[in-house]
């Protein structure tokens, strides 16, 4: 007879369902594209618990009744982007719409569906990281890990950056430290505006906006990523419905919300952001926001990114403007 712990591990093993603890020290002191980033992008030890997403295949999460998730293909032109993820079939998979049953199924299960997707769309191998802070968790790709693991090659290295951040809104007792958020780097659209001649024509104006607002708990550090100031500050119709988003979480205390980056290569700026509100209904409310100009200003960015990465020196970059 097979020893029942045996064989249990033997499918943990075969499924990959493993995951290891990391230390703080693991955490990334810069941003991998060269731009600089400042000291307060370091964190303090008792801030952050950090666990690697190591579960595979992730296309094929269970619930408590044995059905998957659907996780549907995606493709990363913006004109036709449709929603990646299934939420309502999630939803209606579900034996229980009480509200708190719903929150903690979703919590659990949907970090590794949208890992899951980010592996299929992204250009590299994936070292994605869990870490907690003030009431939401950030899934955070540490690419540069690898590279110096000796498991990646330099030239195939992207940006570190977060893959999705969910939690539960809550009141913000702390002031915003905007001094801070000015120091923190825009990437290649940082570098365009301050070396082009005529930025305006090559790339949308952002502001450092946050995957999850200041309002509802979202942290500093990294949860800051560029944004574009129609949707941030509400000026668009998009930008309008972004903000009653986030309103609602604001006015309903302990919403469950996500938001999820897209990424159209190598770069850490976010071509779209997919923002999620849990109603206290149980129904999903989810809108795609647009995060670039257009898809030449992209390209742009990531050209720039791709000659960073080969070590190309500000100079070189320029030439690309």
């Amino acid at each position: 007879m097979t020893d029942s712990t045996g064989a249990a591990a033997a499918n943990d093993a075969e499924r990959g369902e493993s995951e290891r603890a990391v230390t703080v020290d693991d955490y990334p002191k810069t941003r991998v594209d060269g731009y600089r980033a400042p000291k307060f992008y370091r964190i303090r030890q008792e801030d952050y618990f950090i666990r690697i997403i190591r579960r595979a295949p992730l296309g094929r999460l269970m619930l408590s009744d044995n059905r998957a998730f659907a996780v549907m293909q995606s493709n990363t032109n913006q004109s036709n982007f449709k929603s990646s993820v299934d939420y309502d079939r999630i939803l209606s998979e579900l034996p229980s719409r009480d509200l708190e049953f719903v929150i903690s199924h979703l919590s659990a299960e949907l970090p590794y569906v949208w890992a899951d997707l980010y592996k299929e769309r992204s250009p590299h191998s994936a070292n994605i990281m869990r870490i907690a802070c003030e009431g939401f968790e950030y899934l955070y790709d540490f690419s540069t890990e690898l590279v110096k693991q000796g498991k990646l090659a330099p030239n195939l290295v992207i940006e570190d950056r977060i893959v999705a951040v969910h939690g539960r809104s809550q009141p913000q007792k702390k002031k915003r430290t905007d001094h801070l958020m000015r120091k923190h780097p825009l990437g290649p659209a940082g570098f365009i505006r301050t070396h082009s001649a005529e930025p305006s024509k090559l790339t949308a104006i952002y502001d450092k906006g946050h995957f999850i607002g200041h309002a509802i708990g979202g942290a500093l550090h990294l949860n800051l990523f560029p944004q574009t100031k129609e949707i941030n500050r509400g000026w668009s119709k998009e930008g309008k419905e972004y903000t009653k988003m986030e309103r609602y979480c604001r006015r309903h205390a302990k919403t469950y919300c996500f938001s999820r980056p897209i990424y159209s290569g190598y770069s850490a700026h976010p071509e779209i952001i997919e923002f999620g509100v849990l109603r206290h209904d149980g129904t999903l409310w989810v809108n795609q926001f647009p995060n670039c100009k257009d898809s030449e200003e992209m390209n742009l960015m990531e050209r720039l990114v791709r000659a960073k990465l080969a070590g190309d020196d500000d100079e070189a970059l320029r030439q690309l403007l």
